[in-house]
């Protein structure tokens, strides 16, 4: 889509062309696949358990749709006002904080979800499982790490104490 409008010279906002629009659905469509499918493992699904409760498949429906709709409105105001060329639009924050709180309750049900997986494979005896649990917890761990690190160093450099 960006490649078709860099020949074209057609610009990609207001209203959005059909391949933009497409190319927005998908991006945010896959980062809330992935938090969704992250989470369906870490509550054991086809490891530690046969199936979700009813409850929790409609929570992540509701959580999932929820992220999904923000994110698409954040996408499409960042398009906005990265468009606007006489800089009349200033960055809206209150449409990061749908977002922001819907990946801290992403990131708070797996956290949970992971402990009580491990601590069922735990009682249940099933060492090679709870290894892999184990590893992923690590990682989990380690990316979680480096995203705050980077998040705060990139707060940092918006107020200006770096060069």
């Amino acid at each position: 889509a960006y490649s078709l409008m860099n020949v074209s010279g057609e610009p990609y906002c207001c209203p959005f062309p059909t391949g933009i629009a497409i190319a927005m659905f998908f991006q945010v469509f896959r980062r809330t696949l992935s938090r969704t499918l992250l989470l369906t493992i870490c509550l054991g699904y086809g490891l530690a358990r046969e199936s979700l409760h009813k409850q929790e498949k409609c929570l992540m429906c509701v959580l999932s749709l929820c992220y999904l709709s923000a994110s698409l409105a954040l996408s499409i105001d960042e398009v906005v006002e990265i468009n606007d060329l006489h800089h009349e639009a200033e960055h809206n924050v209150w449409w990061d904080v749908p977002v922001l709180i819907f990946d801290i309750f992403f990131l708070m049900w797996i956290y949970i979800a992971l402990i009580d997986t491990m601590s069922d494979l735990k009682a249940s005896g099933q060492t090679m499982k709870l290894e892999m649990y184990n590893k992923l917890g690590v990682v989990m761990a380690v990316f979680i790490t480096l995203v705050s690190i980077l998040t705060l160093v990139m707060a940092l450099a918006k107020f200006g104490l770096f060069p």
